[in-house]
């Protein structure tokens, strides 16, 4: 039993090390298996026990590798289709992305195994405290949190409030090694460590507290002011602009049908996801087109209305990624520009220096104008409604988010156009990082996305609506999906904007004292 829980040859390690990287990859999205999650990292942790530092950092590289190389590979598909790059070169690039991105769990390997064997400090300890450290560290465009993995699981999320995705990501790996240590113990007929006792105390001590926060939010939402929120997923997919402007007509009638039907439901507040628009709106109208006018966004439809679109001044060349909010009468009462711009897609990074290259590459991405970047997170504000709006994948940067917050609104929303994605995992994978804002700032959260995940999730990070996703049908594109649902206006403070920034600095402390004090003991 003990060379079954503590192999020692190298390919016994590695099949743990597939086995975990196969049930992370089950545990998430799209899959969606989470009670794997809970014991995902087991039997990499048991191949990595005993295990040198250099050993430990490639099996749990290994082990990370298949989790996101596997869950990533709509990544091929994407650089196919929107980058022009043939099959080799889009297989290649997401080779390296997910190589790269898994040097997280090549890190928290090295460095456990490192500390266990030089300095004597636990794996219940180092564990946790060096995955969150490694996800908080290197950065990632899309980061696969290890959290993403329970996003779902309410009970276990709620700890994000404090330290965002890294913290459940900890949360986890102490669940993980706990069970492994309690499975080697019942396997040797021994008691229980102290270690593992006090790791399985600081458990439930955290999901408790958890769910004890998570009531007094649920009991201020109970009693906030309510709003009926009507999500227009028109299920466009990627309009070239070319299309747009030949057949711009076409979309409009479309989105007017299914605001209609979001007004007759009543929504008081209409939101299109980002570009729904499909010409460049005027930044200078400070009034919707009147209804009689063949570009009048909602005749015969009132409330307020929310929109994603390519703006800009009549006339300029200079264009924006844009949410607009107008109020119930018509007026523009705000308008945000997108801060964070997607490399390639959206602009050509160091085009001012090297403009012919810069040419060249947007030669080969047609589908969509350069972009210029907006001033930064900003509310949209119409009476007692103070949005926080986020474009496409600022939902994902936990920071950009928090800067958001700190300006008190009290409705967060994202506005994608995940097409991109087109039917993949992708989709599922976005929706599942951007939820863990909600628990962050504890405010209710919009997703509206152009072809799918839609979604409605509370200040506790549940999901209280969840549209279809986009699909190619045998009659032809999926028509739009209006959804309706009902948010609250919340005012209370969440604490990760404020101290999430601190979770590196806490683990590199926590790690010292670990250090110092088995130190002290000799």
């Amino acid at each position: 039993m003990r060379k079954l829980l503590c192999p020692q040859a190298a390919l016994p390690r590695y099949v743990y090390a597939l086995i975990s990287g196969l049930l992370l990859l089950l545990a998430a999205p799209p899959i969606g298996i989470w009670p794997l999650a809970l014991l995902g990292i087991v039997p990499l942790y048991l191949a990595l026990r005993d295990a040198s530092p250099l050993n430990a950092l490639f099996l749990a590289w290994f082990a990370g590798l298949v989790f996101l190389l596997a869950g990533s590979f709509w990544w091929v598909n994407l650089l196919e289709q929107f980058a022009g790059l043939s099959t080799i070169s889009s297989l290649g690039i997401t080779f390296l992305f997910c190589a790269y991105q898994t040097l997280v769990f090549a890190l928290w390997g090295f460095g456990c195994s490192l500390l266990a064997g030089r300095c004597r400090v636990s794996w219940l300890l180092s564990g946790p405290l060096l995955m969150a450290l490694a996800e908080c560290i290197i950065p990632f465009f899309f980061k696969m949190y290890l959290a993403i993995t329970v996003w779902q699981v309410w009970p276990l999320t709620q700890v994000a409030e404090l330290g965002g995705p890294p913290a459940v990501s900890g949360l986890l790996v102490l669940i993980n090694i706990v069970l492994a240590e309690g499975l080697v113990a019942f396997a040797e007929r021994r008691p229980f460590a102290g270690g593992v006792k006090t790791g399985a105390a600081v458990i439930a001590a955290v999901i408790l507290l958890g769910l004890a926060r998570a009531g007094y939010v649920a009991a201020q939402r109970a009693g906030a002011p309510a709003l009926q929120v009507g999500i227009l997923q028109p299920n466009f997919g990627i309009v070239p602009m070319e299309e747009r402007k030949r057949h711009g007509e076409k979309y409009i009638r479309t989105l007017r049908q299914a605001t209609h039907e979001l007004g007759r439901q009543g929504a008081d507040l209409i939101i299109w996801p980002e570009s729904a628009w499909p010409f460049l709106f005027d930044r200078q109208m400070a009034k919707e087109f009147p209804a009689a006018h063949p570009w009048a966004l909602r005749p015969g439809v009132g409330g307020r209305l929310l929109f994603g679109s390519l703006s800009h001044t009549f006339g300029g060349n200079i264009v924006y990624n844009s949410a607009v909010l107008v109020s119930d009468s018509g007026l523009i009462a705000g308008r945000y520009d997108k801060g964070q711009l997607v490399p390639f897609a959206e602009f050509v990074p160091l085009a001012d220096r090297y403009p012919n290259w810069a040419k060249e590459v947007r030669k080969k991405t047609p589908l969509w104008p350069a972009i210029t970047a907006g001033h930064g997170p900003q509310l949209l504000v119409d009476r007692e409604l103070r949005i926080g709006p986020l474009i496409c994948s600022e939902d994902i940067d936990p920071t950009y988010a928090h800067r958001l917050a700190k300006q008190q609104p009290n409705l967060l929303v994202s506005m994608a156009s995940d097409a991109w994605f087109g039917d993949s995992g992708g989709a599922s994978q976005h929706l599942a990082l951007a939820a863990f804002r909600a628990i962050e700032t504890r405010r209710d959260f919009v997703r509206a996305t152009n072809t799918g995940v839609s979604a409605i999730i509370d200040a506790l990070g549940r999901v209280r609506l969840r549209g279809p996703l986009y699909e190619i049908t045998e009659n032809g594109q999926q028509p739009p999906a209006p959804l309706t649902g009902e948010i609250r206006l919340l005012d209370i403070t969440g604490f990760a904007p404020w101290i999430a920034r601190f979770v590196p600095l806490l683990c590199l402390l926590g790690l010292a004292c670990a250090i110092w004090q088995v130190r002290s003991k000799k």
